[in-house]
Order: structure tokens, then sequence, then C-alpha cells
């Protein structure tokens, strides 16, 4: 029976490109390598690819506000079936530019781990939640302990299987069956100790939260929660790229159609 969503981290195998592969809400941060397939780009009418905020707001005012900064989900690719974007920063400016006038530089993957433990820009979270897609992996490009400061890019990418399944999480039950009821998020080592799975606990405080997968976690569980989740998922990124004395890539991903209800920190792929 197929579990509910969390995250894992992992490592690639050689000569392998770029993940698409991903789970549901058992937010696997998977480090690990896959092959990109080769996806056709699409574009507004006016040949421009429209970013979250400009979307959401008609008068270029940033959607949240942080630390001095404004943050964008700037939209580069689209198909059929995958949305890739990038996260920006506003530079040079209090946020309240328009947002064709405004400069903005796209974060690294050190800077948005950091963003990540202080708290979500709110673009973040609707680039994911007002996808067209009912349910998504998300993947991100692989990372090692020299290429923290290289843009960091990550794909939503349409999964309807995904979005039939049910919540379980009995896979993870030794260890977040004490937390049940409450929105705590655990993170701890799979079984074969290649991976960091990071986890969201069900909650009793909001009806009708959804944890089969990411997307639908995004949508409908505590904001509190959503935000603590994507803490932990920083905190993981750091400590995995740390923990690496050579170059072997840290893939962060929800990954595998098994085994929902986590992100995953991994360095090889495996099959789902």
């Amino acid at each position: 029976m197929p579990t509910s969503f969390g995250v894992c981290c992992s490592s690639p195998r050689p000569a392998l490109v770029y993940s698409l592969i991903s789970a549901s809400l058992v937010l696997l941060l998977v480090l690990s390598a896959g092959l990109l397939p080769p996806r056709t780009t699409a574009t507004s009418p006016d040949g421009r690819l429209p970013d979250i905020m400009s979307e959401k707001n008609e008068e270029g005012v940033s959607p949240q506000q942080q630390k001095g900064g404004a943050y964008r989900a700037n939209r580069v690719a689209a198909g059929n079936d995958f949305v890739k974007f990038v996260l920006q920063e506003s530079v040079g400016s209090d946020g309240r530019v328009p947002a064709e006038a405004a400069t903005w530089r796209t974060l690294n993957f050190r800077e948005v781990a950091e963003l990540f433990k202080q708290g979500l820009p709110d673009c973040f979270l609707e680039s994911m939640k007002e996808t067209n897609f009912e349910a998504v992996f998300w993947e991100s490009v692989p990372v090692t302990r020299t290429t923290t400061d290289k843009p960091y890019e990550y794909v939503l990418v349409d999964s309807p299987r995904l979005a039939a399944v049910t919540a379980d999480g009995s896979p993870f039950a030794e260890h977040i069956a004490s937390k049940q009821g409450t929105d705590d998020v655990v993170s701890f080592r799979n079984l074969r100790r290649d991976a960091r799975l990071v986890v969201p606990c069900r909650g009793g405080q909001q009806p009708g939260a959804n944890y089969a997968h990411l997307a639908a976690f995004v949508r409908t569980a505590p904001r509190d929660q959503v935000v603590k989740f994507f803490g932990a998922v920083g905190e993981g990124l750091e400590d995995e790229i740390a923990s690496r004395a050579d170059e072997t890539p840290v893939w962060l991903s929800t990954s595998g159609l098994g085994v929902y209800w986590y992100v995953c920190f991994k360095s090889m792929i495996q099959g789902t």
C-alpha cells in the first residue's frame, strides 16, 4: 500500500544529469541523479514567461517582504507536464516597485536553504499551490560542497498517478507515532542509511488537511506546519552538503511512487 508524503536526500549515479523522479507528500529529499528528458518550453504570447509575483499582483508590489527584501518565483520554462522556476530577490529597492522595473537576482542553493530556515517567501508556496497540476513531483538540480553558489532551480512535474493516492504514515510509524496529532516535523535516516527523510506529522488542528502528496500538503495543511517543514528541509540540505567530504552530489526531491509523505536527501537513484 502506498504511504504518504515526505522529503529525501541522496547522491547520483555517474553520468546522469537531472532527476525528475519524485514522490508524494512523504517529501523525499532524494540526493540522486536522473536523466532529464527533453522538454518543449512554452511561453506566453509575447514570448515572456510571467513570474508568480507579476501574476499575483497587478500593481507590482512584492507578495512578501522578508528581511528587507522582496522575492518572486520566476517561471523560466514550461511544457504540458512540467514548470521550471528559479527564486529571485529584488535588488536595491524596498520591494514596492513595478515588477517590470525591478532588478532581480537569482538565489543560489546556499541562500535558498537559509531562506527556508528563516521562513518561506509566499511566492515559493504560490508556485506550488497555483500550478494547474493536481499533484506534482518537486525536483531540484543536484548540488555539491563546491557548487552551493550556483543558481537554485526547481521543477514541478505533473503526476496524475500521485493525485490518486491516499496518505498512509505506517512506514514511518516508529518515527512519527508519538507525534501524531501535532504539527511537528521529523527528520531521520532510512534503513540503508543512504538517505535522510523529512516527514510532516499529521496534525489534528485543521480538518480536511491532506497529507497524501506535496501539493495537497501545501494547499491544505496549516501554514505554520508547512513553514516548519521547509525549515527542516533547509537544515537537512545544509547538513547533507556539509557531511560530504567529496564532490558527491546531493539531490533534494519528493521521490518515488511506492512510499509517500516525505522529502528525501540521497546520493543515488533508486527504482520507484
